[in-house]
């Protein structure tokens, strides 16, 4: 059984059918795309979602000595987080939040994969280099981004380099030379970390037979990809998602965890460009403190939670609990009526019209449509007869 096999009944379900929550469905809509709408009235101040923890996350290597690591308490001096796993790199506020950690993911495999990449990472960051990885692509190259040549350098992914990976058997050290790797940055570093959290979770998921965990699996494989939007606002993310794949896959072919999960390249161009199109920023949280001042500690993924569409006037609020994601009505609404987020900081609030619009779409790679920003174009448009 692969991670993204629909096979499964409950995984051949339409989302229609999933019910993540008693307050709502997920709902094909007829301007395309898909959307949460309230399958009941439901009143201000009802949490219509809560998520106990993400699939995937990843904490900002600025920050890993600052945010715990299994609570997300964030701490503004790097000699508070007094309990870690060295080895890994991991850093937790408390005894309790490394028990924690440990229970959850010692048999998993996971502390390996992050043990071999940080002492990747330290090794390449000793060398010093300022080269750039370049490996399908001749310096004086422009290639056009399209679907079609995102493929073809998938292809060459799976048809020539994987092979070459795996021919050579146990040899670690020569594995990673056919890496060139002559360049391992910080938000490299930082994805690879990311992938091996969502793996590690979704083998754990796949392990389970219950059907509330068949519905995460579910609700996974169905998150949309922005992988050709991303690629092509940033040409240079292609030649990163490859590298990041490459070094994912070696490491994961001498670990614990790799002997659960194959990362296959359509499993990781599913785990990043779901990411880009799905996540939610983990941030300080301070009360006294202006949505754009503070700190962007990292990126989490609640499969759950990513159905939820953009306005600019939400009637749902997100709120974090340590790891956990609580949604809840901010207004009345009504049977059939759409559920909607805000995305980002400070878009609806602080933004005009049309600088919201951009950042959106530069962003999310989407045109709001939402009732504002229709009421504010509906304004723009009369003032400019007048």
């Amino acid at each position: 059984m692969t991670m993204l096999d629909d096979s499964e009944e409950l995984l051949s379900l339409e989302l229609e059918q999933m019910r993540p929550s008693q307050y709502y469905t997920i709902k094909q809509t007829s301007w395309g795309g898909r959307a949460v709408f309230a399958s009941v009235d439901i009143p201000r101040g009802t949490a219509v979602l809560r998520c106990k923890e993400p699939m995937a996350y990843s904490i900002n290597l600025d920050f890993k000595k600052e945010c715990c690591h299994y609570c997300f308490n964030y701490f503004a001096d790097e000699k508070s987080l007094k309990y870690k796993i060295i080895e890994c790199d991991l850093w937790f506020c408390s005894k309790e939040c490394l028990n924690s950690y440990e229970e959850k993911y010692k048999e998993t495999g996971l502390f390996e994969t992050f043990k071999k990449l940080k002492s990747l990472f330290s090794t390449i960051q000793k060398k010093n280099s300022q080269k750039l990885y370049n490996c399908f692509f001749d310096d004086n190259t422009s290639v056009p981004i399209t679907k079609l040549a995102i493929d073809e350098m998938w292809n060459k992914i799976n048809n020539k380099w994987i092979p070459s990976v795996d021919k050579l058997g146990h040899n670690k050290n020569k594995k990673l030379k056919l890496l060139n790797l002559e360049c391992f940055t910080e938000q490299e570093y930082t994805e690879c970390r990311y992938v091996f959290q969502c793996l590690t979770n979704l083998v754990k998921i796949c392990s389970k037979t219950s059907e509330v965990q068949a519905k995460v699996r579910k609700l996974f494989v169905e998150l949309q990809s922005n992988e050709l939007e991303t690629i092509t606002s940033s040409p240079h993310e292609l030649l990163m998602h490859l590298k990041i794949f490459q070094i994912c896959y070696i490491i994961l072919n001498h670990s614990k965890l790799g002997q659960k999960a194959k990362l296959s390249t359509k499993l990781f161009r599913h785990i990043m460009g779901s990411e880009s199109a799905n996540s939610f920023g983990i941030w300080e949280m301070d009360e006294n403190l202006e949505s754009e001042d503070r700190e962007f500690l990292g990126t989490s993924l609640y499969p759950e939670a990513s159905y939820f569409n953009h306005s600019c006037f939400p009637n749902i609020s997100r709120t974090r609990e340590g790891s956990s994601l609580i949604f809840t009505t901010n207004m009345e609404v009504k049977e059939n009526e759409q559920l909607c987020i805000q995305y980002g900081g400070i878009v609806a609030c602080k933004l005009p019209f049309e600088a919201r619009q951009r950042q959106l779409y530069e962003k999310w790679y989407f045109k709001c449509l939402c009732v504002s920003c229709e009421q504010e174009k509906a304004k723009k448009r009369l003032v400019q007869k007048t």
